[in-house]
């Protein structure tokens, strides 16, 4: 504070200079309290000097591989699923041959257990 009996010129420096010492204090930061899981991150990382244009055909892309892979994804377990219904039909065909012939299921049976 400023004695009241000091000269106009002082007053004014020491009013200066408190105002200084206030903006050099340090300023709290704002916490976000926003849940981690919850806070919005950037797909990819943006390095300097790359324009948002790059970003975007980066993200494009990743967007795209990943929808490549799923597709994969999705082919490989139709393939497995159509192996295993002709093997099953297949089974079923020789099931249906041995009854036509009389001949007992006991070593078609035997085979399939050893089989899964």
């Amino acid at each position: 504070m400023v004695p009241e009996n000091a000269s106009l010129d002082l007053q004014d420096n020491i009013v200066v200079e408190e105002e200084e010492e206030q903006e050099h204090q340090i300023q709290p930061q704002i916490i976000d309290k926003t849940p981690v899981h919850q806070r919005r991150r950037p797909l990819i990382s943006i390095e300097r000097g790359s324009s948002l244009n790059e970003a975007r055909c980066l993200t494009e892309r990743k967007k795209q591989e990943l929808i490549d892979a799923e597709m994969r994804r999705e082919m490989e377990l139709h393939e497995l699923k159509k192996r295993k219904l002709e093997k099953y039909i297949e089974i079923r065909d020789l099931i249906i041959k041995k009854i036509k012939d009389g001949e007992p299921l006991n070593d078609l049976i035997t085979l399939m257990q050893m089989g899964n």
